[in-house]
């Protein structure tokens, strides 16, 4: 139920290992996964209620960082994403 959590969080320690300016923030573990519905356990949000999320998480970061970068593991999150850049 999290596969996609874990590989975008150990994409974002790997590159934070590398680099000690990088901060990596806790997952966000529920998403835009209407796609997999069918499928048993699925929890998703929708992709407007994700796209709010991320404005607001990064409009709080902003306060404490000077960027912020997404790392998104799940392909039905892209539009949210997208539109929250």
């Amino acid at each position: 139920m999290d596969t996609d959590a874990r590989i975008a969080e150990a994409v974002a320690m790997g590159v934070a290992a590398t680099m000690s300016t990088v901060t990596v923030a806790p997952v966000l573990a529920y998403g835009a996964s209407g796609e997999h519905q069918g499928f048993a356990g699925t929890l998703s949000m929708g992709t407007e209620a994700l796209h709010l999320v991320l404005v607001e998480l990064v409009r709080s970061a902003a306060h404490t960082f000077e960027r912020v970068v997404f790392v998104n593991g799940h392909g039905g999150n892209h539009a949210a994403v997208t539109g929250a850049i």
